[in-house]
């Protein structure tokens, strides 16, 4: 980033220029608020580009964050309409914006329902999906299910996520060991235990 102009900068970090100068670069970014307007057009353009286009969740997810930050017009109603017309790893993606966006309703049918049918292409992209939506109760009953279920690796990301989630906004999870009673491990070594886990955590999740 050294030798990056301004307008290098700026598109580099998404527009979100706090960035560049919690990064070190603020002393050679120099930029008008007429520039940045100007530039703030051409970034969301190129992103809605790019949405057509790029094949990393990870960039997806963070190209649709920049679209967000910057206000783009009719974002929710666009990312909507996408839906029918994208790939199944970024239809997803989409789902899983659009919840933490506006909560939208039917994030979660449309994940579960593009897992279902795409499981081997989606299978990380979901569940990495669902750590970002923390408490939401349908998502939540899933997890359990697959904690339940006789699938391990559903099992092992279920798992996963419940311990994200227990950083990430619901500690109450980690109270008295519940995270690691609940591991595929302890289903196998105490059955018992596991099983008191589970109503615990369908409780604290609200799940009757």
């Amino acid at each position: 980033m050294y030798d990056m102009t301004p307008k290098e900068l700026y598109f580099a970090n998404g527009g979100q220029t706090l960035y560049i100068y919690k990064d070190g670069f603020g002393d050679q970014y120099k930029a008008t608020p007429a520039e940045e307007a100007e530039w703030r057009k051409e970034l969301i353009e190129r992103e809605w580009k790019r949405l057509d286009s790029e094949t990393n969740a990870v960039s997806l997810k963070h190209l649709i964050d920049n679209l967000n930050y910057h206000n783009a017009d009719d974002l929710v109603p666009k990312l909507v309409q996408k839906l029918d017309e994208v790939k199944p790893e970024t239809r997803v993606v989409i789902a899983g914006c659009l919840w933490k966006i506006t909560k939208y309703k039917k994030s979660f049918s449309i994940i579960l329902n593009t897992f279902n049918v795409h499981r081997n292409n989606v299978l990380a992209t979901v569940f990495a999906t669902f750590q970002d939506m923390v408490g939401d109760r349908e998502v939540a009953s899933f997890l359990l299910d697959c904690l339940e279920g006789d699938d391990a690796v559903l099992h092992q990301k279920a798992h996963t996520t419940l311990v994200m989630w227990s950083y990430m906004g619901i500690p109450q999870l980690r109270d008295g060991g519940l995270t690691d009673a609940l591991s595929p491990d302890n289903k196998i070594a105490n059955t018992e235990a596991f099983l008191k886990a589970i109503k615990t955590a369908k409780r604290l999740l609200k799940i009757r």
